[in-house]
């Protein structure tokens, strides 16, 4: 994948590894339930209102492309990864993400 790419998450920025224990307790209490992964699906729905959005879902991971961009979530994972996108479908995410509590944050990149 390419390197463009953006987290959607539960928390706005990455987790130092001091406390990656925390964010180990925190993750599975949010995926025990499956309710996060439905929010996650609630937000790719909600792009599909305002782009045309392919899906694919297989033992609950996802991955939906949108134009030139992807958006994937292991269904392990308590974050989504959005590759590649234009501007305009980022602010969108950014929008949509925020809405439903969630967050969209860059990691350092690799260049």
């Amino acid at each position: 994948m390419s390197s463009n790419y953006w987290i959607i998450d539960i928390l706005p920025r990455q987790v130092q590894p001091e406390f990656g224990e925390q964010y180990s307790v925190l993750e599975k209490s949010y995926l025990k339930d499956g309710r996060l992964h439905e929010r996650f699906r609630e937000l790719l729905m909600k792009i599909a209102c305002y782009r045309h959005v392919e899906q694919t879902e297989h033992d609950g991971d996802i991955e939906a492309v949108i134009g030139e961009a992807v958006i994937t979530l292991d269904r392990d994972d308590a974050y989504m990864t959005l590759y590649n996108p234009d501007d305009e479908l980022l602010e969108l995410v950014k929008v949509l993400a925020g809405v439903g509590g969630l967050f969209v944050w860059q990691p350092p990149q690799d260049n």
